[in-house]
Parts: structure tokens; C-alpha cells; sequence
């Protein structure tokens, strides 16, 4: 967490457990311009509500299953999305 790498970042940790995983919350890991061009990729896309892996099909995908306690939506980066150079920069 002191790496300076990591300082630009504004790390701060959550919750340290003796066994398992730290929770870490970034401050600036995204500008304000990187978030709104993910956002506006998003919905060209078009955002989807969130869901549950449903039932294995016969052809080896699942079905997805509407959770009530989930109320979010999302939206992958694909195509075009995957090609945006902001994007791009963001998960390499």
C-alpha cells in the first residue's frame, strides 16, 4: 500500500482479515472524464439488469436468473467498447 505506484491512487484499506482477502477502496482510480466516457460506452451498448447464474443448458451456457435483492445494471465492454482508447488504457 506504499508503493508509490499505488499513492496516486489515494489506497484506502477497508478491512485487513488475519486470513483471506483485504477490501481496498481506490479514491482516484478513474477521472471524472475516464468514468463519464465508460458510462456513455455503457449505454451505447445498452445497460442490462444484473443476474444470477440461472440453469446449465444443453449447450454448455446458463440461463440467467432474476435475483429481486439485486437492482443493478450493468454493461460489458465489447466490440466498440473494447476498442476505445480510453477504454483500452483503462484495463490495461
Amino acid at each position: 500500500m506504499n508503493e508509490p505506484e499505488f499513492q496516486k491512487y489515494q489506497p484506502m484499506i477497508l478491512s485487513k482479515p488475519p486470513e483471506g482477502p483485504w477490501l481496498i477502496q481506490f479514491e482516484n482510480f478513474l477521472s471524472d472524464a475516464e468514468a463519464e466516457r465508460l458510462i456513455e460506452l455503457g449505454a451505447e451498448q445498452t445497460y442490462e439488469r444484473s443476474s444470477d447464474v440461472g440453469k446449465r443448458q444443453a449447450d454448455g451456457t446458463y440461463s440467467k436468473k432474476i435475483n429481486n435483492g439485486r437492482t443493478s445494471s450493468n454493461s460489458w465492454c465489447l466490440n466498440k467498447c473494447y476498442e476505445d482508447p480510453t477504454a483500452r488504457m483503462i484495463m490495461d
